[in-house]
């Protein structure tokens, strides 16, 4: 009983991770192999819509946001100069709001996702490293890009390699790292709680994201205003009694 107990949790767990697997590896694909990460990408999309609906777990609010932006979603494919570029940009688009389903959907499973991206934020932190080095040393990394010339190239800022562990794209990277920090600060209550936030900041810095970077700063001061106001006002009242 225990036994299928234990599988019967397993099983859940995959469920819920496919779809993050799928984008992660549609990611990595569309460097590799364009067609086959389309196809992950495509199936992580098909995935979190089809579980949301046949668990009726959709909040309405978001149902009625989805529908009264369709229609500009659909004028927008239709006017496009490439219908294929605008069903992909379209797609673009819709992702956030089968996020946002699928999230609904599995809120009562954070604990699993919580986990997951620990493990993910600790690979990509391990990866870079080995990046690190193999840039240090000059050899071509297979996700640099390459100009039109057959010429390879990578992401870099001052001649500084941008951190993007095993996910190709170093704004991903940022975005991964910024929201790990913040699901690690307000979910995780494991061993480790300040380490790992510091892997993640690290890693957000280590992309050299500039716009990762200020969102990181400005979500930082919402979630923590009252502390800031705190300190601004006693910095005041030193600075007037000085």
């Amino acid at each position: 009983m225990e036994k299928r107990t234990d599988n019967s949790n397993l099983w859940t767990n995959i469920s819920i991770l496919l779809p993050f697997v799928l984008v992660f590896l549609g990611a990595i694909f569309l460097k590799v192999y364009h067609p086959l990460g389309t196809v992950f990408k495509l199936s992580a999309f098909a995935y979190m819509i089809l579980y949301a609906v046949f668990l009726r777990k959709i909040p309405k609010d978001l149902l009625v946001a989805t529908v009264l932006f369709l229609p500009f979603l659909f004028y927008g494919i239709y006017n496009t100069f490439d219908i294929r570029a605008g069903v992909e940009d379209g797609l673009r688009y819709l992702f956030p709001f089968a996020t946002l389903y699928y999230g609904y959907a599995i809120r009562k499973h954070l604990n699993v996702i919580v986990k997951f991206m620990i493990v993910f934020l600790l690979i990509n932190f391990l990866a870079q490293f080995v990046n690190y080095y193999n840039w240090l040393r000059g050899s071509i990394q297979w996700f640099y890009h390459y100009d039109i010339g057959g010429y390879p190239y990578f992401n870099q800022t001052l001649g500084i390699l941008r951190a993007s562990g095993i996910v190709v794209y170093f704004n991903v990277m940022g975005y991964i790292s910024m929201i790990s920090f913040f699901v690690i600060q307000r979910f995780y209550k494991g061993r480790y709680k300040k380490l790992l936030m510091g892997i993640s900041l690290a890693m957000l810095l280590m992309t050299l994201s500039y716009k990762t970077i200020i969102s990181f700063i400005l979500v930082f001061m919402i979630m923590h205003y009252k502390k800031l106001l705190n300190l601004v006002t006693l910095g005041l009242i030193f600075v007037i009694t000085a």
